[in-house]
């Protein structure tokens, strides 16, 4: 916490001293990589909403067709 306070050198998980600058551009380039990651995230529920959807419709037309095929085996 004092390297943010005085915003030098700052020493990561591994021990390695990592200069100010190179902190800044891979903190905005991690805020970068979140921000995908949630555009992605909610194109991913769209996309499994919309499978739900077709799942959903696809069931329905195989109830139709079972229906159809025991209503005209009984007729024809």
């Amino acid at each position: 916490m004092l390297s943010k306070l005085f915003r030098t050198n700052q020493v990561d998980s591994y021990g390695i001293d990592l200069p100010t600058k190179t902190i800044d551009r891979l903190e905005r380039e991690n805020a970068i990589l979140r921000g995908m990651v949630n555009d992605l995230d909610k194109e991913n529920c769209e996309y499994r909403r919309v499978n739900q959807q077709l799942v959903d419709e696809n069931a329905r037309l195989q109830r139709i067709a079972e229906k159809e095929e025991i209503l005209g085996g009984a007729y024809g």
